[in-house]
Parts: C-alpha cells; sequence; structure tokens
C-alpha cells in the first residue's frame, strides 16, 4: 500500500486501490484510503458509499448505514449508494424503509440537471401513421 500511495494517485485511482482491498477483504486497509475523501469537504459521495460497504462487510452496520446515507444526501442520483442502503435495510429486516430507499433512489434520476423525461411508446395508431409515411427507396 504505501508504495502505490508513494505514487500519488488520484482520486479515482484510490477509490480503485480501495476497492481492490475490499475485493481481498482488507476492509480496514479500505477505509483507511478512503477516509481521507469522506470527510472532506464536500465529501466524495462514490467513496461514502465504498466505506459504507466496506463497513457493513465487517460489520459495522450502524457505521454502515451513516455512511450511506450521507453518501445518498450528497448525491441523491447515486443509485448504488440506494441500492446499498436498501440492502442493508432488507438484512436487518427493515423491508418498508428498503422499499422507501429504493423509491427514493429510482425518483431521484428524473429530478436531476438535464434529465430527460422518459419517453412513452406512440399508440399503435402513430406508429401506423409513422410506417405508411417512412421514405421508401424505390426507383
Amino acid at each position: 500500500m504505501a508504495r502505490a500511495l508513494a505514487l500519488a494517485p488520484s482520486r479515482g485511482q484510490l477509490r480503485r486501490i480501495a476497492v481492490e482491498y475490499q475485493l481481498l477483504g482488507e476492509y480496514g486497509t479500505a477505509i483507511r484510503l478512503l477516509e481521507p475523501m469522506t470527510t472532506a469537504i464536500p465529501p466524495d459521495a462514490e467513496a461514502l458509499r465504498d466505506k459504507g460497504v466496506c463497513e457493513g462487510l465487517r460489520g459495522s452496520t450502524a457505521t454502515a448505514i451513516g455512511n450511506l446515507e450521507q453518501a445518498v444526501r450528497a448525491r441523491p442520483g447515486l443509485l448504488s449508494a440506494h441500492i446499498s442502503l436498501g440492502s442493508l435495510y432488507e438484512s436487518l429486516g427493515r423491508p418498508d424503509a428498503a422499499r422507501r430507499t429504493y423509491q427514493e433512489g429510482l425518483g431521484a434520476g428524473s429530478r436531476l440537471p438535464g434529465a430527460r423525461p422518459r419517453r412513452r411508446a406512440p399508440p399503435a395508431e402513430a406508429r401506423r401513421v409513422a410506417y405508411e409515411r417512412r421514405p421508401r427507396n424505390d426507383p
């Protein structure tokens, strides 16, 4: 780890290194790598999510929930944070809280700047008219 840190990795690279430690089951090391990004102002929502996942995997459920809730507040459209938080609620036998978290995550995407409304399929009549008016390559 010291060698990797000596190369002065970017925030993104540091997060990827932390995820690798998480995959190795080295949750404490991953959390230590993520800590500076989670205490920055403003905190890095993805780092908070990753830290919350690590805390949950090592059994610190209350801390994990706190980190994931903070990630959701910092970036409401970060669906993976909602999913992780909802999964924790499910594992604690709190399906109502999980459902609410999932619904908030799905709804947050439509409220983000630049989000486009979902397209609806045109009714059958409109599809028929569009088909009849399509350009044809007849000579």
